[in-house]
């Protein structure tokens, strides 16, 4: 019985060895993109929490309106003024969500 030798195997070896390589650098790009795609699932999930309470905040505001002007009493608004501002800048948290237009077609 002739000794075992590596040598007829190598050129697989070698092969196989690049392809572990390849997989490992398309694991490592898989797992990048998870994680953004994870922080902007955390990202909507805020915006969708910051959207309820503003929207809470509003339907406060317009119903003591409502009980305002039903009474005959003067109508204190500083609780819409303050929604309305808190709304803006929900508007611009979800506009910070929005993916940038994709840029326009060569030539």
């Amino acid at each position: 019985m002739s000794p075992f030798t590596w040598a007829p195997w190598q050129p697989a070896i070698t092969a196989l060895t690049k392809q572990v390589g390849a997989l490992q650098a398309a694991v490592a790009g898989l797992s990048q993109k998870v994680g953004k795609l994870m922080a902007a699932q955390d990202d909507i999930r805020s915006a969708i929490s910051a959207i309820q309470a503003v929207t809470a905040d509003l339907v406060a505001a317009v119903s003591a309106i409502q009980g305002q002007l039903a009474a005959g009493q003067p109508v204190d608004t500083s609780g819409l003024t303050a929604a309305v501002a808190a709304l803006q800048a929900v508007d611009e948290q979800v506009k910070g969500l929005e993916t940038p237009p994709a840029p326009p077609a060569g030539p």
